[in-house]
């Protein structure tokens, strides 16, 4: 990315289905913690996260 160049980052730019927060990681990277980056990577491939069952979709009929 060239100097001056402005990438519009925000948190939902960093959405994760396993409900992991990527901020940290964007801003070792942007700031040039490359060493911690490279942990911080690590940790995750160690201990990855567990996903968030996802909800089941009601059609809204109920038996009785």
């Amino acid at each position: 990315v060239p100097d001056g160049a402005k990438i519009p980052l925000t948190k939902d730019s960093f959405k994760s289905e396993k409900n992991i927060d990527y901020v940290p990681l964007a801003t070792m990277l942007m700031t040039g913690d490359f060493e911690a980056a490279d942990q911080f990577t690590r940790d995750l491939f160690a201990h990855p996260p567990v996903a968030c069952p996802k909800k089941k979709k009601s059609n809204g009929s109920r038996s009785t």
